[in-house]
């Protein structure tokens, strides 16, 4: 985190990046400006940051409906990349072994 004087000087706050106040935490929005917040752990809007942040509620356990919004426990990754068959690895691994 930088202190805000860092924003007196630029001018403007870079986007989602956190700043010190004497009076608090501060976070740079999509317009340059700073947005204060009583607490780091309170919930940050969403459409002022132009993402949805992890939630429990987001997670998920397997890639069964991939979409944009949910995010995968790293067992699920695991399970995904030891499902591909060795045969498709060794074609990928040859495949970036030509390009270099």
């Amino acid at each position: 985190m930088d202190n805000i004087s860092y924003i007196h000087s630029n001018k403007t706050a870079i986007y989602n990046k956190l700043y010190y106040g004497k009076d608090g935490v501060y976070i740079g929005l999509k317009n340059g400006r700073l947005k204060k917040y009583e607490s780091i752990s309170q919930n940050i809007p969403t459409e002022d940051l132009g993402y949805i942040p992890e939630d429990v509620s987001n997670k998920v356990t397997d890639f069964s409906s991939p979409d944009d919004i949910t995010y995968p426990t790293s067992k699920a990754v695991n399970d995904a990349i030891l499902a591909i068959p060795s045969t498709t690895i060794n074609k990928i691994m040859a495949y970036i072994a030509a390009k270099r």
